[in-house]
């Protein structure tokens, strides 16, 4: 026979089983305040290296970007020069598209048949006192 007491100790032994289960589930399913800004910063630190990279790389395609235009300006002053007379080479600067300084010095070589020209190119408007590569290039008298 079940008494009453036998059935309120079952009672509560149910509930006790069933808080338990209950905080269980709360404590696994749920995050704390703490996990949800860890989570957080690290996400932040996250995005603001791949800022950092892409600002990085704007910067370097600027400056390939810049020396392709300078060696532009400097193969083509090249081709000017190659295109007058022998003697009519010597030396100058010349400002390409308002913002590359071209300048070129012409020697004569060992023989006074041979000059060689170095292309120098600057970029006036960004930083001046920055020397892209030079370009040089032998000729001969014909």
């Amino acid at each position: 026979m079940i008494t009453n007491t036998t059935k309120i100790r079952k009672i509560k032994y149910t509930i006790q089983l069933m808080w338990k289960y209950v905080h269980s589930k709360l404590q696994a399913d749920g995050f704390t305040l703490l996990e949800v800004l860890f989570a957080v910063l690290i996400l932040t630190i996250g995005i603001l290296g791949i800022l950092a990279m892409q600002i990085y790389s704007q910067d370097g395609l600027k400056q390939n970007r810049e020396l392709i235009e300078a060696t532009f300006w400097a193969q083509d002053q090249t081709e000017k020069l190659l295109g007058k007379s022998y003697a009519a080479i010597i030396n100058g600067n010349e400002l390409k598209n308002n913002k590359y300084r071209v300048s070129w010095t012409v020697v004569t070589t060992g023989s006074p048949t041979m000059k060689e020209i170095t292309m120098s190119v600057t970029n006036e408007v960004r930083n001046p006192n920055k020397h892209y590569p030079n370009l040089m290039r032998v000729i001969k008298r014909q």
